[in-house]
């Protein structure tokens, strides 16, 4: 009986045993145990110590190669894993450390490409920067701000070494718009350096602060003509044309009973002496020393110099005859006319009748009575305006 039960039992664990196998073998056919690489896994630096700071790092993302089921693998993606660097213990400088990764159940890790991180850490410092606020936007116009005054002298800016060293103060702005009455408002600073840049990766202690801004009401205001003072005389043969002023008026602010009087203000002289061509500057405007305030301090004068021209008239001008046939007697009807020119008005003064021709071509003609254009010859920049009359009657008859 007893090697019967014995015999009993060991076929049972026979066939235990060959099941297991069976559904071993069943199951690596099903599911079977391969490699899976994973790429972009993000990496994340963890526990670095609360006097250093982490400035720079490398890789940010790794590939990530695990070996186990098909089904557990499947269940994976690279949003899911996540490498990390212990950076426990890590003192400043330029350091390697490694890269780790817990698989999940199931799984272990093959490879991790790169297996090494770089990082920089700074130590950690602080320092006490002073504040500054400008004011943005407009307030009405009779309106304007005083400086802004923040409730405390200066901050605390925390953070790398080398960046707190580049900072020289805190920085905010507060919006004035629409203000006609002192008021307090809650500013957000930030660190900037010398060139008014701001420093990132910094914290602020406090990251706010409350500002007053003592608002005040402008004196009476008046917009006036600008007028341009100009002194000397062009070349001669040139004269002035146009004078502009842009802006053409400007807003001043003063006592009441002063503003009130004020008609216009005046540029400083802008001489013109001996100019040919066109004059621009741009020059302060001359104000009375009670003007608290302008609009604009500087305007552009622009002068316009051109030719000095006009006209003259020359009469009994005698019309002379070229070009005459031989062999035949002439008359010319009338025998003078009047011409008006233009030019620069130096050189028509400086012009004698002399220098004024007038004549009629007789090239050509035969016997009889022609009608002929009076052609005009004038000096060098001098041009004809008009010819009265512009015919005359030239009569030919035989010798």
């Amino acid at each position: 009986m007893d090697r019967w039960l014995e015999n009993d039992f060991a076929l049972k664990v026979i066939s235990v045993l060959v099941a297991l196998v069976l559904w071993l073998q069943v199951t690596n056919e099903l599911n079977p145990v391969e490699l899976r690489t994973y790429r972009g896994v993000t990496v994340k630096y963890t526990n670095n110590s609360s006097q250093t700071v982490l400035v720079d790092a490398s890789p940010a993302m790794v590939s990530v190669t695990l070996r186990g089921n098909r089904r557990v693998l499947s269940s994976l993606n690279e949003t899911t894993l996540t490498a990390e660097v212990n950076l426990s213990g890590a003192a400043p400088g330029k350091v390697t450390v490694p890269i780790r990764i817990q698989p999940p159940q199931g799984c272990e890790v093959a490879e991790i490409s790169p297996a090494i991180a770089t990082v920089t850490l700074e130590a950690m410092v602080s320092k006490n920067v002073s504040i500054e606020v400008r004011t943005a936007g407009t307030p009405p116009e009779d309106y304007a701000a005083n400086p802004p005054k923040p409730q405390v002298d200066g901050v605390t800016v925390k953070g790398a070494a080398s960046k707190v060293a580049l900072v020289t103060k805190a920085f905010g702005v507060v919006d004035v718009s629409g203000q006609t009455v002192t008021f307090t408002r809650t500013v957000t600073l930030k660190p900037v350096d010398q060139e008014g840049k701001e420093v990132p990766g910094l914290v602020m202690d406090p990251e706010s602060v409350d500002v007053t801004v003592p608002m005040k009401t402008l004196p009476p205001a008046k917009i006036v003509q600008v007028r341009a003072q100009v002194t000397g005389q062009p070349a001669t043969g040139y004269t002035v044309s146009l004078v502009q002023v842009e802006p053409a008026t400007i807003k001043v602010r003063g006592p009441s009973e002063l503003v009130q009087n004020l008609a216009y203000v005046s540029t400083p002289p802008v001489d013109i002496s001996q100019k040919t061509s066109d004059v621009e500057v741009q020059t302060p405007v001359s104000l009375p020393s009670w003007v608290s305030s302008a609009e604009t301090r500087t305007v552009v004068v622009r002068i316009r110099i051109t030719e000095d021209t006009g006209e003259r008239s020359f009469t009994s001008i005698p019309v002379r005859l070229r070009s005459l046939p031989s062999g035949f007697r002439w008359t010319m009807i009338p025998a003078e006319v009047n011409i008006t020119v233009s030019g620069r008005k130096d050189i028509l003064n400086r012009l004698a009748p002399h220098s004024v021709e007038a004549y009629v071509d007789a090239r050509g003609l035969t016997e009889g009575d022609h009608e002929l254009p009076v052609q005009v010859v004038l000096p060098e920049n001098v041009f004809l305006v008009k010819v009265i009359p512009g015919r005359v009657t030239l009569s030919l008859v035989p010798r």
